[in-house]
């Protein structure tokens, strides 16, 4: 009985922990596919400039379907989308370090 409090109360400090932890990230950019490897690359770009940032990807599904042989229906699988998360005290510079790098990949085409 005590086992089962314990691993209880365990589960309860670590539930606030992750939600306390999501509440100091901000999403910046998201993207999939072709812009997906933007977002990477702006990734690599604000930890190079020293801002506390991460990237999550999540596979998401469609919403509408194929038909495929035979008349089944099959989901249809699209790209991964990428979401870029920047430290909520990183969110003002990395705002004006991406203006600069938008400025400067324009610039270069």
């Amino acid at each position: 009985m005590v086992w089962i409090l314990v691993a209880v109360v365990i589960a309860a400090v670590v539930v606030l922990l992750i939600a306390a932890n999501s509440r100091n990230w901000r999403i910046l950019e998201t993207g999939n596919g072709r812009v997906a490897e933007e977002v990477y690359a702006k990734h690599a770009y604000l930890k190079d400039n020293q801002v506390k940032c991460k990237l999550k990807t999540e596979q998401s599904q469609a919403m509408g379907a194929i038909q495929g042989g035979g008349g089944a229906m099959h989901a249809v699988d699209s790209p991964a989308v990428v979401r870029l998360y920047v430290h909520k005290k990183d969110v003002d510079r990395a705002s004006t370090l991406l203006e600069a790098y938008n400025k400067e990949i324009e610039f270069s085409l």
